[in-house]
């Protein structure tokens, strides 16, 4: 299938590939995500569990949540942080729960900006550049909030900064 193909294509050009994050497909994620804090979203990455629900039909988000916020959990320094901190957040303090808030705030650009460039890879490797200009236009429509970077208003600008990024300093390995 295509995701396991684009899992390959991740570890032959960066030696990575998800392991320990699970996915799940669905024919209506609506359903899961009515049950959730953010009902309004296409589909959804929890650290904690390292779990991405998207549905079956996207594999543009497949893409994103699976590989791309999966990824970044699994590997990147503040990725495993954000699991720790959603791991035992029953047990901070409020002190500790605003500093994790404000970190993550924060770093969300880089969180989704890496999941945004993954999803942009994957599907310019695999040859579906009719899926990706279709992605780029919805970017548009959907909104981002930093209160970091006030600047970026929406994931298309996020994306736009990531490969802004990507132009000046190449492709990183």
């Amino acid at each position: 299938s295509l995701i396991v193909q684009a899992s390959g294509i991740l570890e032959d050009n960066f030696k990575i590939k998800p392991k320990k994050t699970k996915l799940y497909l669905y024919e209506d994620v609506q359903e899961f995500l009515n049950k959730t804090k953010n009902p309004q979203a296409q589909s959804m990455f929890f650290p904690k569990d390292l779990s991405a629900h998207v549905p079956r039909a996207r594999l543009d988000l497949i893409f994103h949540e699976y590989h791309g916020h999966g990824l970044y959990c699994e590997h990147a320094k503040y990725g495993k942080k954000m699991i720790e901190d959603e791991k035992k957040f029953q047990e901070m303090n409020k002190e500790k729960i605003q500093e994790a808030l404000t970190l993550n705030e924060y770093l969300k650009p880089d969180f989704e900006g890496h999941a945004l460039w993954t999803e942009n890879f994957l599907l310019r490797e695999l040859g579906k550049e009719d899926l990706l200009e279709k992605r780029l236009k919805e970017l548009e429509t959907l909104t981002f909030q930093s209160q970091f970077n006030p600047e970026l208003k929406t994931q298309k600008d996020v994306y736009y900064r990531v490969k802004k990024f990507e132009n000046t300093f190449g492709k990183l390995h």
